[in-house]
């Protein structure tokens, strides 16, 4: 019966910690245009991001509200790592940010504080968490324009 009892445990103790470490992929942001952005959860690119990022910082990131005409930065020097200097992760930045009416930093700019190890080009180089469902259109290769490009992202979305 004890082992019983400390397997249950165990579990119990895991799913609590799986639950928390969901819970800490936050953003205050809220996408008022671009809509066709969000996961097919319907989760919107600024959670995602948050929740990519999240994965090398102990499970813990927040993307705050963008104030329209302003744009989200890359990391910055000394605080860059495998997620935030991921397409993927920039890509989903850029729509969070497109979808809060700000502007889209380009990706030169935001890969300026990488390590050329650290960069991952139309990929996310960990496990993407549980639950996080990232959209086809994130892992377009946006080095061709130098930036996120909305209109080809939404084509991809709609040709699935």
């Amino acid at each position: 019966m004890g082992c019983l009892v400390r397997i249950v445990a165990v579990i119990l103790a895991g799913s609590r910690l799986a639950v928390r470490v969901a819970a800490q992929a936050t953003t205050t942001a809220i996408c008022t245009t671009a809509t066709w952005t969000f996961n097919q959860e319907d989760v919107s690119p600024c959670l995602v991001a948050a929740s990519l990022q999240a994965v090398c910082k102990a499970g813990t990131f927040s993307i705050p509200a963008l104030t329209p005409g302003l744009h989200y930065t890359g990391p910055l020097a000394g605080f860059s790592n495998a997620c935030t200097c991921s397409t993927v992760t920039y890509s989903m930045v850029a729509a969070c940010a497109a979808c809060q009416g700000g502007i889209i930093d380009t990706w030169t700019d935001w890969e300026t504080n990488c390590t050329a190890s650290q960069i991952s080009l139309s990929s996310f180089p960990l496990t993407i968490p549980l639950g996080t469902t990232v959209p086809s259109w994130a892992y377009l290769d946006v080095t061709t324009t130098g930036a996120w490009d909305a209109t080809a992202a939404n084509n991809a979305h709609n040709n699935g």
